[in-house]
C-alpha cells in the first residue's frame, strides 16, 4: 500500500509539472490531483523538494542499474525523460522580481 501511494504521489506530481511551473505547484495541488489527504503527502515527504529529491535519486539509480552511459541516452527508461523534461521546464522559470533565491539555487545558477 505504501509503495502504491508513493508511486501515485510521484506520478501525480510529474503530471502537474508538465502542466505548470514548479513554483505554481503546492502540496495541496499534488494531494488533490492524487486523490489523497494532504497529511498523507506529509507522511511520506516533508515538502515538494523532498519529493523531487527522491525522484532524482530514483532516476539516478535506474540509470546506474541499467548501465546507461553517455553513448546510449536513446534508451527511454519509463521515468527518466518525462522527469528530465519537466525539471528542465521548471528550472527555466524565472522567479518573480524581488523574490530571494536560496544560496543553493544561486550557486547552481552561477555554475551554469
Amino acid at each position: 500500500m505504501a509503495q502504491t501511494t508513493k508511486k501515485r504521489i510521484m506520478e501525480g506530481f510529474l503530471q502537474l509539472l508538465e502542466q505548470r511551473p514548479l513554483d505554481k505547484i503546492s502540496v495541496v495541488d499534488v494531494a488533490d490531483h492524487c486523490g489523497i489527504n494532504r497529511n498523507t503527502f506529509y507522511y511520506y515527504y516533508c515538502d515538494i523538494y523532498a519529493l523531487i529529491r527522491e525522484l532524482m535519486e530514483l532516476v539516478a539509480q535506474r540509470m546506474i542499474a541499467e548501465g546507461l552511459s553517455d553513448r546510449n541516452w536513446g534508451i527511454d527508461p519509463p521515468l527518466l525523460f518525462p522527469f528530465a523534461a519537466a525539471v528542465g521546464k521548471a528550472l527555466s522559470v524565472k522567479p518573480p522580481a524581488g523574490q530571494r533565491l536560496s544560496q543553493r539555487v544561486r550557486q547552481q545558477r552561477q555554475r551554469q
